[in-house]
């Protein structure tokens, strides 16, 4: 059905199964793209982080939105060293940040923010994925690799930084019994001498 909606939009020679390609590549990345953000939500609700962190993971969120449309949008319309990058590059360090210092949840949510912000740039024409010179399946297939590619190095980033933060916490709980079962012990073997010499 989606395909025949969009089918009209396409050029006349377009085969059906180009445009079924497309929809089933759409599919896959909208599934790789927002379903880490459903998974995640859960997690974020049940652990809940600490202000600072909300705090920060949100303020996070809106400078990627904004630096996103930036570089999609306002950058394009801009020539000069950044153009022959690849975009998405621009957006790592970013990326980075969120995925270090937030739960996994944020990361996620930074994966739906850069993809709406491309979806956008297609649909409504503007910078290098709305480009009007370069044919519809062109640019949307683009597009799809660009989310795709994001979707992957951060889900790739986040699943690392957090399999560390729980390695950390991991550790400093066996510290944690280290510690108190050495004073135990410590404590047993005072015990155990003073009782040993009250018996000689």
């Amino acid at each position: 059905v989606g395909v025949a909606l969009v089918f009209p939009f396409f050029d006349a020679d377009a085969s059906r199964i180009a445009l079924w390609r497309i929809w089933v590549e759409a599919d896959v990345i909208g599934i790789v793209t927002f379903a880490p953000l459903i998974i995640a939500l859960p997690s974020l609700l049940r652990d809940q982080p600490s202000p600072a962190v909300v705090t920060e993971g949100v303020l996070l969120l809106l400078v990627l939105a904004g630096a996103s449309a930036y570089m999609y949008i306002g950058l394009e319309a801009h020539s000069g060293p950044f153009r022959m990058l690849p975009l998405s590059t621009l957006l790592f360090p970013l990326i980075l940040w969120i995925a270090a210092r937030t739960p996994i949840a944020f990361a996620t949510a930074g994966i739906a923010v850069v993809a709406l912000v491309i979806v956008y740039c297609v649909v409504n024409g503007l910078g290098r994925y709305g480009d009007p010179t370069f044919p519809l399946p062109d640019r949307i297939v683009a597009a799809q690799l660009a989310m795709l590619t994001i979707s992957i190095v951060t889900l790739a980033i986040a699943t690392l930084f957090g399999e560390r933060k729980r390695a950390e916490a991991s550790l400093l709980e066996a510290n944690a019994q280290l510690s108190a079962l050495s004073t135990t012990l410590e404590q047993r073997v005072l015990e155990r001498t003073r009782d040993l010499s009250f018996a000689n």
